[in-house]
């Protein structure tokens, strides 16, 4: 998995890509409005679809469809996971900082 990720958000679908540039062209997973998770503290909600034949989800904190909050280093922001499923399947989770 790539170090970074770019994520582009809207209120109905999400793309996700290894480089700004990509996340342009990058599949559309839709927004899953039946679902939601409480996962240690955080809660997320999903955007899902297949991308290749694979299974594919970004889950994001819900504030972060709206623009994000104010993170500790004055930036705006939240937390996502990008999960991909194939065999045994892999995730990538971190703080997404909003430009």
């Amino acid at each position: 998995m790539p170090a970074d990720f770019w994520i582009s958000l809207t209120s109905k679908k999400a793309r996700d890509a290894d480089t700004a540039a990509a996340v342009k062209t990058a599949t559309d997973l839709a927004y899953d409005a039946g679902w939601s998770i409480l996962d240690g503290s955080r809660t997320y909600v999903r955007y899902q679809g297949p991308i290749n034949g694979i299974d594919h989800e970004i889950r994001v904190e819900p504030d972060l469809r709206k623009g994000g909050y104010k993170l500790h280093n004055g930036s705006t922001g939240g937390y996502a996971k990008i999960i991909a499923r194939a065999g045994e399947g892999c995730s990538w989770s971190g703080i997404c900082f909003r430009q």
